[in-house]
């Protein structure tokens, strides 16, 4: 705001190399102004959920919202082990049933497509992320990777305890044989 006060000085405020600097001035208070509107506001939430409110006497509308202690610091993620985690066994298939292929075209019908699926599977042997970190085909992609959320596994295991798992599959879809008579 000085800067500001400065640059609509008379002296100053007529001249045109002043006049941009004048423009990037406000819009950096402006900036600065609603940046400090978000940050009361959210400190404010904080401050109205951190607190219990009195049984006795409803909260106050006008009382100021002070500033919550530091938050607890986050719990670490559980780690998730890979094929590369020598003492891990990785998770077993239970249920992992692909979807069938059929070639919508004729054209594809005898290509071969490949890719990469990758499942995140939990300790109670759940699917709960599935990803195609290689694309097969656009329509083969959604079927698969909605029957992948349905999988079912015997969790990985380190140290006789389970464990999450990344699982990495190549996946190939192998073209209609020319002479099976499709």
């Amino acid at each position: 705001s000085d800067l500001l006060s400065l640059l609509t000085e008379k002296e100053l405020a007529g001249q045109a190399a002043f006049s941009d600097m004048k423009m990037v001035a406000e819009g950096f208070l402006k900036l600065a102004d609603q940046q400090l509107a978000v940050a009361v506001q959210r400190a404010g939430a904080i401050a109205s959920t951190s607190q219990p409110a009195s049984i006795n006497q409803p909260p106050s509308v006008n009382q100021p919202a002070s500033m919550p202690a530091s938050p607890p610091a986050p719990a670490d993620p559980p780690r998730i082990y890979t094929i590369a985690d020598q003492d891990v066994v990785p998770p077993v298939a239970i249920e992992q049933t692909m979807p069938p292929w059929t070639p919508p075209l004729s054209s594809i019908r005898y290509q071969e497509f490949s890719g990469l699926l990758e499942v995140i599977v939990d300790e109670a042997g759940a699917v709960t992320s599935v990803a195609m970190v290689q694309h097969v085909n656009v329509l083969y992609d959604q079927l698969l990777t909605s029957a992948a959320k349905r999988w079912r596994y015997r969790p990985a295991m380190r140290n006789g305890k389970p464990v999450m798992y990344r699982k990495q599959m190549n996946i190939v879809l192998r073209p209609v044989s020319p002479t099976s008579g499709d």
